[in-house]
Order: structure tokens, then sequence, then C-alpha cells
């Protein structure tokens, strides 16, 4: 084979691990030749896209869904196709530098989930004629710019239920306050429970459970996973009594920080209360907003 070994890298942001929108990545292609060649064309493309994919058994038939949604993808010619005498690389080492500009719009952050992924990548292409073309592709990620601004993340939250027991028993209510909606890696989230339990002679146990739940989209159909990721109880409530508990989580400092600014894929996160009895089950759900610890977001928080 003529070209030994092809090679593209970027250069990594001095203070973060990703770039942001309206930032400039600049890196290189290394082509490595046995011999001279012969080469038509050498190119490097700077691409974003998200993707699912899920199947569906139905009476008949397993139903394949798939939905793509492409960000952006940018080519530059680093060899060009106009000067045929620069088609012809002589043996050794050869270094192309690139630059390219992150497009200066909402973009969400690389990601895998369990039926979609998205990702960022550059990928270098070397063309010879009547042979293959010779491709590496490396990914590079994307800082999320999902600002949550239609949302109030540090407005308190609130909500009640009250079920009804059978055969006159009684009945239950339950009243759960949060101080915020937002919250980042490794912080408390402080719950607030009022229940009244009027039931005659049933103990109940509020239960709190903080969970992921990942959303695919494709062709109006929906595809949700969830998982529990914090379970804890309270202290049980004897009928007839009227209690006020305060449960504190803690927000696991390696969570996939909320995004919600792609079409086909959502990351969110869930709190939901409830009381654990044998006739009685009232419920509060609430959203919560997992920020990561970039700036744009801690200001928010400020």
């Amino acid at each position: 084979m003529s070209i030994k070994n092809l090679t593209v890298e970027y250069d990594p942001s001095l203070d973060r691990r990703g770039f942001c929108r309206g930032e400039t990545l600049t890196g290189r292609v290394l082509l490595e030749l046995e011999k001279d060649t012969k080469i038509q064309c050498l190119s490097v493309t700077a691409k974003g896209k998200a993707s699912v994919f899920w199947t569906e058994h139905h009476i008949y038939a397993l139903v394949s869904y798939k939905a793509k949604q492409h960000f952006f993808s940018t080519t530059k010619i680093l060899l060009e196709r106009s000067r045929p005498e620069s088609k012809v690389l002589s043996a050794g080492s050869h270094v192309f530098p690139f630059a390219f500009d992150i497009p200066d719009v909402d973009l969400p952050k690389r990601w895998v989930g369990r039926h979609g992924l998205i990702q960022y990548s550059l990928q270098a292409r070397a063309s010879r004629f009547m042979r293959l073309d010779c491709k590496e592709e490396i990914p590079f990620y994307i800082e999320s710019t999902d600002n949550y601004s239609d949302l109030d993340i540090m407005k308190p939250q609130q909500g009640q239920d009250e079920r009804k027991g059978m055969f006159s028993s009684g009945k239950m209510a339950l009243s759960v306050s949060t101080k915020k909606m937002g919250y980042l890696p490794g912080e408390g989230l402080e719950i607030t429970t009022q229940i009244t339990n009027n039931s005659k002679d049933t103990k109940a146990t509020p239960k709190y459970v903080f969970y992921e739940k990942q959303s695919f989209f494709c062709k109006k159909k929906r595809k949700v996973h969830t998982k529990h990721i914090i379970e804890e109880k309270g202290d049980p409530v004897e009928a007839g009594q009227q209690v006020t508990q305060t449960k504190v989580l803690q927000i696991p400092e390696l969570l996939d920080a909320t995004f919600l600014n792609c079409n086909i894929v959502k990351q969110e996160y869930r709190l939901q209360v409830y009381l654990d009895g044998p006739l009685y089950s009232p419920v509060v759900k609430f959203p919560i907003i997992v920020l990561s610890k970039s700036g744009r977001e801690l200001g928010q928080l400020q």
C-alpha cells in the first residue's frame, strides 16, 4: 500500500473538555506515504448529528424505527482538486493544517443513551484513482449550550395529591415542595413533605425516587427509557397523624446533565414522592434539571 498511515488530530481546549458554539477548532491531518503517490483529493470533514434506533414487536411483524438529526457538516479540501501538480506527493510524512468554526447555534452535548446517541467527529479522507478511499475518524466534544432560558430553575416547586380509600376507610393527602428546580451534580436536593393520614387504621410510608428519563422520537412515535438513580424511604406515619418530614437526596457527581435542545432525543430527570400503603397511593412528581458545571449554567445559580 502506498498510504502507510492517515491520522487526524485537533488541538484541545486549554480550560475545558470540549468546545462551545462559535469557537474555532484547529488541527491537522498527517499523511504518511511509502512511495510517491498520486492523491486525487485529501479532505477533512467536521460533522455533528443525532440518531435514534429501536424495534417494537407488533402482532405480525418486528417494526424498526430510525431517525437522524444533522446539526452541521463542513468539509475542507486540503489538497486542491484544481492543481494537478499538487496531487503527486513524495514518499514520507506530510502535514496539512485545518481550522473549523463551530456553528454559533444551540447544540446539544455529545451523549450515548439506551436507544440513540449524539456525536461530533472529524473525518479525514484520502482518495486515489481506482482505489478505495482511506479514511480515519475521531470524536470531539461539544459542551452543552442549553441554558434553559424558558425555565425558571431557581423557582420553588410545589405539588399535592389526595386519595380516598375504599369502603369509607378515610383518605390520605400528600403535599411536596422543593426549593428550586435546577441542581448541580453533588448538590443536595431538599424535599419537604407534609403527610395527612386520615385513614382509620392504615400506616403509610413516604418514598422518594429520583430517576432518569431518556426519550427518543421517530415518526410521531416516542420510546421512553427510565432508570431509578436514588430510592429512599421516610418515616412511617400512623393513622390519624399529620406529619411534616424533610428528606435530602444527594445528586450523584457523575450524572449527565439535562438537555432538551435536540428534536429526537431528550435527557431528563424526575423526582417522584408517593405514599406506600395498602389502600392509598397519592403521588407527586417534579422535573429536576441537572446542570453541567459550565459557566453559562452556573451563572443562573448566582
